[in-house]
């Protein structure tokens, strides 16, 4: 049993680092869009591209530390998700915040 809460802490605690590196990039791509400094916009890119690409690493990371499945049992769609959670997750908050944060020009 504790071993899953410490998986569930590690995987909130990854899905929120992902989330913040996302919001953090957004904004400064839009400051960047909206005052014209453009070495801001590159800062923002990469800080998206990296949340992205880090959300890969976070889904091998969430595979190796998964709690073992019941002996028995069909271990069940959530425990097979479970390692692409986290770069559907950033795909998605990179798809809805591109949908507020950028201008439309």
């Amino acid at each position: 049993m504790e071993n899953n809460r410490l998986f569930y802490a590690r995987l909130i605690l990854f899905l929120g680092i992902e989330l913040l590196a996302i919001q953090l990039g957004m904004s400064l791509n839009r400051y960047s869009l909206l005052n014209g400094v453009g070495w801001v916009g590159m800062l923002s890119w990469f800080l998206i591209g990296g949340a992205l690409a880090g959300s890969i690493g976070f889904g091998v990371l969430l595979s190796e530390i998964r709690p073992a499945p019941p002996e028995g049992r069909d271990p069940g769609f959530f425990w097979r998700f479970v390692p692409q959670l986290p770069w559907f997750w950033a795909l998605l908050v990179s798809a809805i915040d591109s949908y507020f944060y950028f201008p439309r020009i």
